[in-house]
């Protein structure tokens, strides 16, 4: 069925008018052309709470497979904004030809509604539908209302895996404390480890921190998300996460157990950290732990990070030991690095120029000017790259000699050093 009347039925309508019309409206964003749907939706989102009660009805028959595609669209709509994409994609704005379009508009209109869409809300989770009771936690949870958290906590004895989880998703967004100890009953269960562990953390109680630490000891594609929520809880999370690091049957998420205690940031992790790192052959125990290590400024590491450095055929673990090194910076970095832009091969040479430029010490524009006349052209342009990046006056000369220089890459990054130099002498932002 197409709705057939055009706008100017509805043109300037007083909020009277339009809530006699609410089941055209309806009819509209189920039925219309594009345009039909964009202004009911407009009408409809004037009315707000007046609209409730028929936005219900309109989603409480949807099609299964409307509602996964609405959550699905959600869900993508959500990674968008969190990842910051160029071309960002909004499901109302996007979608608004397909067929069951009405679905997520209704769900976004009672979400906007807040408070007052709430009971109502509650009241579809008592539908003998699972999707429709899956649509009503999923915007309980948007909504950010606690007073739905019992009602949510009931929807946890479900046996539709979907409502389940949106369930499970919605209480960590509502903060639900009086969740946890079910939602730790479900943290082992495989379908539902990575939709606990993220509500949880979001949650926050410490009766969940050894749990977590427990459930990361076990083999699970989850278990990214139990390391993020054992994250949250700060130094109480140091000791659990030793413990999952000094258990050998837990090796498997070992490299996880650094990352997070990278992320926590205490030094009582540096030893036990390089005492794994000095044991192991594993590349991701290792690129784990030298990150670690520079995030927690480990000056005695550096013995470590520079064998690895120098050695190791995994150019990110290199990359990251060059960096964990600069992070740690100071003459001991700068010394490592002039070593190795004197004695190493091109690409030890190439990364200790990087890390050079990276570290705050007095004496690290020297090699980098001296670099600018190396015999290799590689090396030359790479300094000449490090030094563009600094915009330091003190390298003017010797960048207008490189200006000259035989490799055209060198020539070009010496220029382009030189008007970064002078644009900040001006106050201006060379990007």
């Amino acid at each position: 069925m197409k709705s057939s009347r055009c706008h100017s039925e509805f043109e300037t309508p007083s909020k009277g008018n339009l809530m006699s019309n609410i089941t055209p409206l309806i009819d509209d964003l189920k039925f219309g052309d594009a345009q039909q749907k964009q202004y009911a939706l407009q009408q409809l989102e004037k009315l707000h709470d007046e609209a409730i009660s028929h936005l219900i009805d309109a989603i409480a028959t949807v099609q299964a497979s409307d509602v996964y595609w609405t959550l699905d669209g959600f869900d993508f709509n959500e990674e968008v904004i969190r990842k910051g994409y160029h071309s960002p994609f909004d499901l109302i704005q996007d979608t608004v030809k397909y067929r069951c379009w009405y679905v997520p508009a209704a769900v976004r209109l009672l979400i906007k509604c807040g408070k007052s869409a709430v009971p109502p809300l509650e009241l579809l989770l008592n539908s003998d539908r699972p999707p429709v009771r899956t649509l009503a936690a999923y915007a309980l949870g948007e909504i950010g209302n606690q007073s739905a958290s019992a009602h949510l906590i009931e929807r946890l004895d479900t046996s539709d895996l979907e409502e389940l989880s949106r369930s499970i998703e919605a209480l960590g967004k509502l903060r639900a404390k009086e969740s946890v100890d079910r939602l730790i009953q479900l943290l082992p269960i495989a379908n539902l480890t990575f939709e606990v562990a993220v509500a949880l953390g979001r949650i926050h109680d410490s009766r969940a921190l050894l749990p977590l630490a427990q459930q990361l000891k076990n083999q699970s594609s989850a278990s990214h998300a139990v390391a993020a929520a054992i994250s949250t809880f700060g130094p109480p999370a140091v000791e659990p996460v030793l413990n999952v690091l000094a258990d050998q049957n837990a090796f498997y998420n070992h490299h996880l157990a650094v990352e997070v205690l990278g992320i926590l940031g205490d030094n009582r992790a540096i030893n036990p950290i390089i005492d794994i790192l000095s044991a192991t052959s594993n590349t991701k125990i290792e690129d784990n732990a030298v990150i670690a290590l520079g995030k927690l400024n480990a000056k005695e590491a550096l013995p470590y990070m520079v064998k690895i450095f120098k050695t190791t055929a995994d150019i990110n673990l290199r990359y990251h030991a060059m960096k964990a090194i600069a992070a740690i910076g100071g003459e001991s970095a700068f010394n490592i690095f002039v070593t190795f832009i004197e004695n190493g091969s091109f690409e030890l040479r190439c990364l200790s120029l990087v890390g050079l430029a990276s570290i705050e010490y007095l004496g690290n524009i020297h090699p980098l000017m001296v670099a600018l006349q190396d015999e290799d052209p590689r090396i030359r342009a790479t300094a000449a790259v490090q030094l563009a990046n600094l915009h330091d006056p003190r390298t003017v000369d010797a960048l207008k000699a490189a200006c000259n220089d035989s490799d055209w890459q060198t020539r070009n990054w010496a220029t382009e050093a030189l008007n970064r130099i002078e644009q900040q002498s001006k106050g201006l932002d060379f990007g």
